[in-house]
């Protein structure tokens, strides 16, 4: 459960913290949004729901997470004087119930160049980023004890758009790579992912609609086994999806189990 939390926190900050968006930004809502309400179902059970609180700025105050009706986790966002994350709280319940907090800290240039990841007030591990002069993040270290646990550099093209991401182990060995390619509106189109051999493992190729949300997409795990997934959407006014469906699940040569995926979507704006 640890290593869980621990992914979970260095793949969150990385996610906010590796282009200067708004959440509703990184989210692709648009509009003023106030409050989110996502209802996730699995072959056509409630299977989990999240709630999501944004400020004025377009960044989310807190967001509470629910599985069977209960409430298994919350994280709490605090901003600096400039908008900034502060630190954000993190609340897990039930099985593996415990407390956590991130504490950012930033360089004169707005950079958020350490982060430090707290479990019931005892300092865990600790992140220390590295970027370029655009605010991209190109190196990011992960230490525990004051030792390397791992580290992870990304590389950008001329148009800011991150194109390889690249993880090392605590011996400085490649671990794998990834890929990345976009079409001509800036989406996401196709990963690739890549052992420490350079052997590809994986493939993900998507395609969007004109709100720029996935229909299709595909992921081929080898030659014999792929998934594809193909969805549907219902808009709201503000051209925000407030239902999404999965019309046409194919599985190739596999053992997967064949699922209908629908998420519904509440929306409530400023």
């Amino acid at each position: 459960m640890r290593k869980y939390l621990l992914l979970l926190v260095s793949l969150y900050s990385l996610f906010c913290w590796g282009q200067r968006k708004t959440h509703l930004q990184e989210m692709k809502l648009n509009g003023e949004v106030k409050y989110l309400k996502v209802y996730e179902y699995n072959d056509k059970k409630l299977d989990f729901v999240k709630e999501y609180f944004f400020n004025r700025q377009g960044n989310i105050e807190r967001n509470n997470n629910y599985q069977k009706g209960q409430l298994n986790s919350e994280f709490i966002y605090h901003y600096d004087d400039q908008g900034r994350f502060s630190f954000y709280e993190m609340n897990f319940y039930g099985d593996y119930a415990k407390e956590g907090k991130i504490v950012f800290s930033y360089n004169r240039k707005g950079d958020a160049i350490q982060e430090e990841y707290y479990e019931n007030d005892k300092l865990i591990q600790y992140t220390q980023n590295k970027y370029d002069n655009k605010h991209h993040i190109i190196l990011s270290r992960i230490y525990r004890e004051e030792k390397e646990l791992s580290h992870t550099e990304f590389v950008y093209n001329d148009i800011d758009q991150l194109v390889e991401v690249s993880n090392f182990n605590n011996k400085n060995e490649l671990q794998s790579t990834l890929k990345n390619y976009y079409d001509s509106l800036g989406n996401l189109s196709k990963s690739d992912t890549y052992n420490a051999k350079g052997d590809k493992t994986t493939s993900r190729e998507m395609e969007y609609d004109a709100y720029n949300n996935v229909i299709k997409d595909k992921i081929i795990l080898d030659s014999k086994r792929s998934l594809e997934y193909n969805y549907q959407y219902k808009y709201d006014s503000h051209q925000n999806y407030i239902m999404k469906e999965d019309s046409n699940t194919k599985v190739k040569k596999g053992n997967f189990e064949s699922v209908y995926l629908k998420e519904k979507r509440q929306i409530e704006y400023y």
